[in-house]
């Protein structure tokens, strides 16, 4: 039987939560507050995505995600900038139940030939 979950994303951007990929307005400045409040209300799960462009703004939020993940009572799924192995690993080693991976097209012909 399936059930309707309920999945928030919070989208890191210099350490804070913002609203979408292409829109960089502030939502919370403190995100692991705003995790745990989506944990508390209701939430199945948590997706947390980094929109960093550099390693040291990565490697910040994948502090960040650590302490997200200390927080909730949910699962969390993160993903962003992931560009090569290691990066899947910090995910997972946050604690998150899964990793996302965005596949360029020309990558996946790569792969398959």
């Amino acid at each position: 039987m399936s059930y309707k979950r309920l999945i928030p994303c919070i989208f890191i951007l210099g350490g804070k939560a913002v609203k979408w990929f292409d829109d960089p307005t502030v939502v919370s400045e403190d995100v692991i507050a705003l995790a745990k409040e989506y944990s508390d209300n209701g939430a199945d799960e948590l997706l947390v995505f980094d929109l960093s462009s550099t390693d040291q703004d990565h490697d910040e939020s994948i502090e960040l995600m650590k302490k997200i993940n200390r927080v909730i009572r949910i699962p969390m799924v993160a993903g962003g900038n992931v560009k090569r192995q290691e990066d899947v690993k910090k995910i997972l080693y946050t604690g998150a139940k899964r990793a996302i991976r965005r596949h360029q097209l020309g990558d996946l012909v790569a792969q398959m030939r």
